[in-house]
């Protein structure tokens, strides 16, 4: 069993490269040329002049309200004059109340099979991208920090990757685990500190919850990029195109569905979206019909703020110390459902190697420099 998931994780991890990542030549771009030039940081992706993406400094559900389609209710036991009044789990669900005189309006629930939803199988993946001032587990101060990610009865245990004496490490790791809901619908990401002898220390954990963000109308799976490249570092990874996505999105919330132009310039336009005025896409923009229409209907999506492309910032805490940081990690999350296709290929944000240097110093003159030592002839 150990050796199998050991597996399951080297599957995705070595897609990105071997361990140390590869040397980038100054003609180069990756995804962290990407991500540099959406923090600005224009020296260390100066050949790259490509889109952005968002980078949150807080967690996805503090941007959106992601628990729209369910709400939780905490479930209690005993009484509290008994003093042992205590949560016992979490019920998730919607509570409407109407006047008696009134109509209730449809419910989006109301084709629900009286059984329940079937078991909904899903495709995770989980980017983790560094940490961010983890707290030091050792005695010199420093942490020796891996990842690992459970959900339901699935651990992925990447121990063999830790990152030595580092409170500030690039992970640059994927993982990928297949989930079904609602059975497995909380993920935990758990940040370790590898010792050598005795038990590993757990430095923090975030949880994530996958149903919330699968269900939600803020489209939560896999955020939009800027742009439909179909190649190359921002290579579309969603298993539907955007036309689909925007067609599925407006047959859920009840809209007519999207119109298209038939010569240039192309445009596409949902009477309910962009009040209601058509997204056009300029001549000779993209090379082809297809691109033009593929992009005019993902700027329409965005401009519905729906959830982008990110790095999401998430903090870590301890179950014996939940009020306390830990640190943080900055992460991104992709959820595909099996019964859609097959996702886009796995994102390679392998961390870049470091390049070999020499550095010279050259010492020309000092001054005011008390000398302590004497040459062979007794001068100093």
């Amino acid at each position: 069993m150990a050796s199998a998931l050991k597996d399951q994780v080297s599957k995705v991890g070595n897609i990105l490269g071997d361990e140390e990542g590869e040397e980038l030549q100054d003609d180069e771009i990756d995804w962290w040329s990407k991500f540099y030039k959406s923090l600005g940081m224009s020296l260390m992706c100066q050949k790259y002049d490509g889109d952005t993406l968002e980078i949150y400094d807080t967690v996805l559900e503090n941007k959106f309200k992601l628990d729209d389609a369910l709400k939780k209710f905490t479930l209690y036991r005993g009484k509290q004059s008994a003093g042992d009044f205590r949560a016992t789990g979490v019920f998730k669900g919607n509570l409407r109340v109407f006047p008696t005189s009134m109509e209730p309006p449809p419910s989006a629930w109301a084709g629900l099979p009286e059984t329940g939803l079937p078991d909904t199988e899903l495709i995770v993946r989980v980017y983790v991208v560094r940490g961010v001032e983890l707290q030091a587990q050792d005695s010199n101060g420093k942490s020796d920090p891996y990842i690992t990610i459970v959900c339901g009865d699935k651990k992925l245990k990447d121990r063999d990757n830790y990152i030595p004496a580092n409170l500030n490490p690039t992970f640059g790791r994927a993982f990928q685990v297949n989930v079904t809901l609602p059975k497995d619908n909380t993920m935990t990401i758990s940040v370790f500190d590898y010792d050598l002898i005795g038990g590993d220390d757990l430095i923090g954990e975030t949880k994530i919850d996958l149903e919330d963000r699968l269900l939600s109308r803020f489209r939560a799976t896999c955020g939009l990029p800027q742009t439909y490249h179909t190649d190359g570092v921002n290579k579309w990874r969603d298993a539907l195109t955007p036309r689909e996505i925007l067609e599925q999105y407006c047959e859920s919330l009840g809209y007519a569905q999207p119109e298209y132009s038939l010569v240039q310039p192309y445009s596409v336009i949902v009477p309910q979206l962009n009040d209601g005025k058509p997204i056009i896409i300029k001549e000779n923009e993209f090379e082809t019909k297809e691109l033009s229409e593929q992009n005019a209907a993902l700027r329409l999506l965005r401009s519905a703020g729906l959830v982008p492309e990110h790095v999401e910032t998430r903090r870590l805490t301890t179950p014996t110390q939940p009020d306390i940081e830990q640190g943080k990690l900055q992460l991104w999350v992709d959820i595909f459902p099996r019964a859609v296709g097959d996702p886009g290929e796995v994102v390679n944000i392998a961390p870049r190697k470091p390049k070999k240097l020499e550095l010279r110093v050259i010492i020309w003159n000092v001054v005011e420099v008390p000398l302590t030592e004497e040459n062979f002839a007794g001068k100093r």
